[in-house]
């Protein structure tokens, strides 16, 4: 399995720096919004497309670092999973909280 690549570097290379622009569009993405007059509704749905999409975007990230990726260090790997697994949930929770079902 050498033709894996490195769960460390998979996460700190590629998949940090598309999380991280991914929230920086997101983050134009209502600046523009909030500056026009949207009803708060259409920011409401606006807000439940992003999480949506994030729970899309993370779920995926972690299936590619499980199942793709070689893993020399256990803890390393249980560590970085445990970071998307963290931001999944409380994604997943805030999702919920927009479609009032907390």
């Amino acid at each position: 399995m050498k033709n894996q690549l490195s769960i460390y570097k998979t996460f700190t290379v590629i998949f940090l720096p598309i999380a991280v622009v991914y929230q920086l569009l997101w983050g134009q993405i209502f600046t523009h919004v909030l500056a026009e007059n949207w009803t708060q509704d259409k920011q409401n749905l606006l807000t439940q497309i992003k999480f949506s999409s994030e729970l899309m975007i993370y779920s995926l990230m972690l299936f590619i670092l499980v199942k793709f990726t070689h893993k020399p260090n256990k803890y390393m790997a249980y560590s970085i999973y445990s970071i998307l697994i963290l931001v999944l949930f409380i994604t997943a929770k805030a999702l919920a909280v927009s479609l009032k079902l907390i």
